[in-house]
């Protein structure tokens, strides 16, 4: 499972597995050898893409240019700075791993018709699915992909996607079974995570083309009310997004841009309908995007073919696009590099996430600032008022610097809020 601590302790098996084998590689916890495994898979991905991006665009209308669309898609998506953040935080692999086994069974599903009968296109979902829950939404884009570009009957379509169907169904079950009873995705309010996730959706879908403000921890909290403004603005983009995917989805020349659409759509549903202890996080970005490079892409290259443009200049501003994009992932890296470096990140991007203020006092302690660690722990306190694992470590600053009363009363505090947690009890 994910965690030793009971709360958090979700089924992810082949995640597991892969970090005891980075593990075992290194012969310690070397991040070295964690990110050249993920960059690994990161690069296999990327070949996936390109070849489904290539088939996609090549059924929609084989233009000559495909191949250069499908080349460009596929970078933005590699040096995208929102992309990045999943590369980099290593146990979001998890988030790579799902996304690869969707895009993976897909290819499979195209490239190799032959082989539909035997269900070897599942092998990669089972793997994706066994990595993070969000990939078992692969029987619905498999659906459109055929419904848009295999099968005009729906109908038709749905009968062929039933394998897919009864496969996610069954590692559904192995999932709820596996999964121990004391898991809890920490949620406070189900319908205030819930009204909240259309103005969480239309931020990602704007970080796509303007990627600021990427932050690791966010400090969003949920809507109150359907009628807050920015809740009705989210309703608002959504039923437009998806007026726009069924618009494109009537024609032939456009279906790509519409199928990109519902991936992006059917990606973020997961994490919208179940409700988690934050309502937003920057590598849930990494399977949506997936759809809307696709989306996009295609959208500008149809766009540039209908106007009579000289073909160094799209040529340069995807170059440009590219550069840009690149650099900012540069920039995230940086940030990524060391621990207080990113925690210190968060604190200017979410100053109001008091998980961020505490990380990021804890390496202060780490280097014997002690009172600097103090000073964020204590303003964390203000965000988070009943986090055990911070008045643990508020008890444990205070008792470095001799407040033993104060030291007392937050190890009290923390076993008062958590008395079968056995951190609470062994610094105390």
């Amino acid at each position: 499972t994910t965690s030793v601590l009971p709360a958090n302790r979700a089924w992810r098996p082949l995640v597991f597995a892969s970090l005891a084998i980075d593990y075992w590689f290194g012969n310690a916890t070397k991040p070295f050898y964690f990110h050249l495994s993920t960059f690994c898979w990161f690069l296999v991905l990327l070949a996936l893409m390109f070849a489904l991006f290539r088939k996609i665009f090549d059924r929609a209308r084989p233009y000559s240019q495909n191949m250069w669309v499908a080349a460009f898609a596929t970078a933005l998506f590699g040096v995208h700075p929102a992309v990045a953040e999943t590369v980099n935080y290593i146990i979001q692999r998890a988030d790579l791993y799902s996304t690869l086994g969707v895009v993976a069974s897909l290819v499979v599903w195209i490239y190799f018709p032959g082989a539909r009968k035997y269900g070897l296109y599942l092998a990669p979902l089972t793997a994706g699915v066994l990595s993070k829950p969000p990939a078992m939404i692969f029987p619905v884009i498999l659906f459109l992909y055929i419904w848009f570009f295999e099968e005009a009957n729906p109908t038709a379509a749905l009968r062929r996607s039933v394998p897919s169907i009864l496969a996610v169904a069954g590692l559904a079950w192995l999932t709820a079974a596996m999964t121990p009873a004391t898991f809890s995705p920490g949620a406070v309010s189900g319908h205030g995570y819930r009204i909240t996730q259309p103005i969480v959706i239309f931020r990602y879908f704007r970080t796509f083309f303007l990627p600021t403000g990427l932050t690791a921890d966010t400090d969003r909290v949920p809507f109150n009310s359907i009628f807050d403004a920015d809740a009705l603005a989210g309703f608002v983009f959504l039923a437009v997004l998806i007026g726009i995917a069924v618009r494109t989805a009537r024609r032939r020349e456009t279906k790509p841009i519409a199928f990109g659409l519902c991936w992006f759509l059917l990606a973020v549903l997961p994490t919208s309908l179940f409700p988690l202890a934050e309502v937003e996080n920057d590598h849930r970005m990494f399977f949506p995007f997936v759809g809307l490079t696709l989306s996009a892409s295609w959208a500008m290259a149809r766009w540039l073919n209908r106007r009579s443009v000289r073909r160094e200049i799209p040529a340069a501003a995807c170059a440009l696009v590219l550069l840009l994009f690149g650099a900012a992932a540069w920039q995230r890296n940086r940030v990524w590099q060391t621990g207080e470096s990113l925690w210190y990140d968060v604190t200017l991007k979410s100053p109001r996430n008091g998980r961020g203020l505490m990380n990021y006092g804890l390496t202060q302690m780490a280097k014997g600032d002690t009172i600097r660690a103090l000073d964020y722990l204590q303003r964390a306190l203000v965000y988070t008022p009943n986090y055990y694992i911070l008045e643990v470590n508020l008890g444990v600053a205070n008792g470095a610097l001799h407040n033993d009363a104060d030291a007392e009363r937050h190890f009290a505090r923390a076993i008062q809020l958590q008395p079968g947690e056995a951190a609470s009890h062994y610094y105390y």
